[in-house]
């Protein structure tokens, strides 16, 4: 199934601010595309400080509530379902006004301003139907686009951030919208060749029977992991078998045209539940890690089949865009860079659904409005962090007290197992934490792993750490495979660690021997590539553990007062704020992480992979 060429012959406004706008099943944002002013983008839930906050109209969220219509009540339904309870809710009328001055903080441009909104029928909140005029009053000269779908958003939030004039466009999820032009069915997968400002449709796949999102999600509730909580079934799988994939592999049928095919739910999670219970609140067993390997091989086959349906129909083109949510399966990822032949894989930094609005921006200022095209470098998208002026009252409220702090000094704490939280500038879009709203640590001891997981973020012990390594560097510790596509500026691809220097970084290396890693060049975070160079230069490891600065179930942090009591509330040592560095009056105690159920628990796992 193939869907129309979308793309204009010529633009078609001459707006230079262009605003896009989305709320789906996985959150809010909002993003600027201005020709004068750059680009910005903000997931609304680090404005609100509410993880997965979603807007919706006044009468949206009444109708949504009271389950006025089959939509409404289905609606409610999937997102119970989802997020385990209705996800943080508010109401546009009331907040999105609020929210973009947030974003457009600084910049001489209020909502006067805006030229032009994208967004979609397809999203809560802006759809026409549900508010009618809402953004024409809110943003009175502002010409408002609704016309994309949700997978064409996908499409150009793959490619028009890359550095590419031409390439392979792969996109996957859950599902989109119900389509009329395809008698209401739901869009999973497609795959398109991009080429200039044009986006051509060459396969359409359909939920549910080809969606890798909701087959990932069904094995993922099983697990008793929620939306939003894949990255933990990715990270559990390292401590699987491959038994149950064995059993399971071969009802998965793989298809030339990119699609594939797997028994309902009804028909195979009976055999999952007899391999391993369903997990609610409980202890993870052996078996659940087996259950994880097994749906997280199957998806990087189907992620790899998709892409080389794309090769082969179009031979003579060496790039690769990825996005949908599947997109941050960084293991799938990977396979793809490593076997599906491209030699350039990009994948969007916010290829999720928040990542919308941003695609809607740029889609509106390059494909309508004819602004050039120009790659997003870096994910430090966010408005930028407070004037000085205005940090030095945040401190005066919070009674913190500062010094300024030389890269050799972070790197001498850093150096001695101090973990500290770094705040600049703005934040990054997505959901890596790339060096502006960072926890920093040491990542040469394994018990690195468990303390921040224990008594810093507290989470479960079997997720890993990340490393942002200097990119001049990262050759040296990691097997980046072909020369010419070894950048992970976004966090979202996965290399072996060189295996003599495993023991060296035993903080950041799962228990499979690979890392998820951040290259990190000068020009894009100069602060932070100061604190790896002078890191290196003491210990001769030119690498640190970098992972979000939030606590679990909490969005990461946007201003600096969230910062700050982020900081307060968990066992961190110090706190940078810019250059300007706080530290608790005496070193954090860490207590034994090996002394907890939890500890436990990874023991077990750990000594089922190794009786494989």
């Amino acid at each position: 199934m193939t869907g129309p060429e979308t793309t204009p012959d010529t633009p078609r406004h001459s707006a230079a601010n262009v605003l896009g706008l989305c709320s789906t099943g996985h959150g809010a944002a909002a993003a600027l595309v201005s020709a004068r002013h750059g680009v910005r983008a903000l997931t609304l839930d680090r404005y609100t400080g509410c993880k997965h906050s979603l807007l919706f109209s006044r009468r949206e969220l009444t109708d949504i509530h009271s389950g006025e219509s089959d939509v409404d009540h289905a609606i409610r339904d999937a997102l119970d379902y989802s997020f385990n309870g209705f996800p943080p809710s508010f109401i546009s009328e009331d907040a999105l006004l609020p929210f973009v001055r947030h974003l457009l903080g600084g910049l001489p441009l209020g909502p006067e301003d805006i030229d032009m909104i994208v967004t979609a029928d397809c999203h809560f909140a802006f759809n026409w139907g549900r508010v009618g005029t809402l953004l024409e009053c809110l943003f009175p000269n502002a010409e408002v686009v609704r016309g994309l779908e949700h997978h064409q958003i996908h499409q150009w939030q793959a490619y028009l951030p890359s550095p590419f004039e031409r390439a392979a466009v792969l996109t996957a999820d859950e599902s989109g919208e119900d389509l009329g032009r395809m008698d209401e069915s739901r869009i999973a997968m497609t795959l398109s060749h991009a080429h200039g400002l044009r986006m051509e449709v060459l396969q359409e796949h359909l939920h549910p029977g080809s969606s890798p999102g909701l087959l990932y999600a069904e094995f993922s509730r099983h697990l008793g992991f929620y939306a939003g909580d894949e990255g933990k079934t990715m990270g559990l799988a390292s401590y699987g078998r491959d038994t149950l994939y064995r059993k399971l592999r071969p009802a998965l049928g793989l298809h030339e045209d990119g699609s594939f095919s797997f028994p309902p739910a009804a028909e195979y999670l009976p055999q999952v539940a007899r391999y391993a219970p369903r997990r609610e609140d409980g202890a993870l067993l052996p078996g659940h890690a087996d259950i994880a390997f097994a749906i997280q091989r199957m998806i990087e086959e189907i992620m790899l089949n998709a892409a080389g349906a794309l090769r082969r129909r179009l031979p003579d083109v060496d790039a690769i865009c990825l996005a949908g949510g599947v997109a941050l399966n960084s293991c799938a990822n990977q396979r793809i860079a490593d076997e599906a032949g491209f030699r350039q894989l990009y994948i969007a930094p916010n290829p999720g659904d928040n990542g919308h609005a941003l695609a809607c921006a740029l889609y509106g200022a390059q494909i309508l409005a004819g602004h050039p095209r120009a790659p997003v470098a870096t994910d430090y998208l966010g408005p930028p962090a407070e004037t000085s002026q205005a940090l030095e009252r945040t401190l005066a409220d919070h009674g913190i007290s500062t010094r300024q702090a030389s890269a050799q000094d972070i790197a001498a704490l850093l150096a001695e197992g101090r973990i500290l939280g770094l705040f600049q500038h703005g934040s990054e879009h997505g959901p890596r934490a790339l060096g502006n709203r960072s926890i920093l640590a040491d990542p040469r001891s394994p018990a690195m792993t468990h303390i921040v997981n224990a008594r810093i973020k507290h989470r479960e012990l079997f997720r890993p750490f990340a490393p942002v390594v200097l990119y001049e560097q990262a050759r040296q510790w990691f097997d980046l495979g072909e020369a010419g596509d070894d950048e992970s500026p976004f966090m979202l691809r996965v290399f072996p660690v060189r295996e003599a220097l495993r023991d060296q970084l035993g903080a950041i290396t799962h228990v499979d021997g690979t890392a998820r890693v951040q290259t990190l060049r000068r020009e894009h975070n100069p602060w932070l590539y100061e604190i790896i160079e002078a890191f290196g230069a003491l210990t001769g490891v030119p690498v640190l553990l970098n992972t979000s600065f939030n606590l679990a179930g909490k969005p990461i942090v946007e201003t600096a007062a969230d910062a700050i009591e982020c900081y307060r509330s968990c066992g961190m040592d110090g706190l940078l704020l810019g250059q300007r560095l706080t530290l608790k009056p005496q070193a954090t105690a860490h207590p034994d992480p090996q002394a907890s159920e939890e500890f436990d628990e990874l023991q077990r796992l750990v000594s089922h992979l190794r009786a494989a």
